[in-house]
């Protein structure tokens, strides 16, 4: 089974539940202000875990719908959107094959490095055309993406986090060919001393190779960004965020 229909359900959410509602609100504001195709009127929030970033942009008025493969998270996301009636969704949907017309959407967003999980470049090509395909023809994409050379550079190699129910055990490295970064999770629980193990495997694309896999599939980055404070993006930067919009529109 492909790692990521493994590994996001109730450990993952237990693991990363320090990823805030203010944290989504600030990340939110910042698409809005930045983003060079003006205020959505319907947005898609690819991977969409617990439905952060869809509260937000539903809270703002804007029609929003959340894709995820994880039943978990979805099940979350469906609770936290209960005070929305038409204007926020979640579905269960692949990123790849998504159930939606074309020009559906005049923002996608891909939050928290949920781009770069596939096995090879051509399958990150083609799941960019699908996005393209859903959205109108001046409408942007926008991704969260980890900075490569940051990551490669501080790359912790090993980690231990001991709460009062579990003991997590991470260990990090780059693939043989030094394009993925992969992570290896190890969860153990202390009052039954049972197991689980999990992985991670992401794509590592430097701002030149993000850069070409786009314009492959006829977007251009019309604006970077090295972090939601709006600082320029840098080798240095904390992450790699950046607005695509189709270029073969005129």
């Amino acid at each position: 089974m492909d790692w990521y229909l493994e590994w996001f359900g109730e450990e993952y959410l237990e693991l990363y539940a320090h990823r805030s509602d203010d944290e989504a609100k600030r990340q939110a504001d910042f698409v809005l202000e930045h983003s060079p195709a003006g205020l959505p009127t319907k947005v898609l929030d690819i991977a969409c875990g617990r439905g952060r970033h869809v509260y937000e942009f539903a809270r703002r008025g804007i029609e929003t719908v959340g894709i995820d493969m994880a039943d978990a998270a979805l099940d979350a996301a469906k609770l936290k959107l209960s005070e929305f009636d038409d204007k926020a969704k979640v579905l269960k949907a692949d990123m790849r094959d998504l159930p939606f017309p074309d020009s559906s959407f005049d923002l996608i967003v891909s939050m928290f490095t949920s781009f770069g999980y596939f096995q090879n470049d051509m399958d990150h090509l083609a799941l960019l055309e699908e996005w393209k395909r859903c959205l109108t023809p001046s409408a942007c994409i926008f991704i969260d993406y980890l900075n490569s050379e940051r990551t490669i550079a501080g790359l912790v190699p090993e980690s231990v986090v001991e709460s009062e129910e579990k003991i997590v055990a991470q260990r990090r490295f780059l693939s043989s060919d030094g394009k993925r970064v992969i992570k290896k999770i190890k969860i153990t629980d202390k009052a039954s001393n049972e197991t689980s193990t999990f992985h991670e495997s992401v794509r590592l694309y430097d701002y030149n190779g993000m850069n070409s896999i786009l314009h492959g599939a006829s977007l251009k980055p019309v604006a970077v960004f090295g972090d939601f404070d709006g600082s320029k993006y840098s080798a240095e930067s904390n992450r790699l965020l950046i607005f695509a919009q189709r270029s073969d529109i005129q």
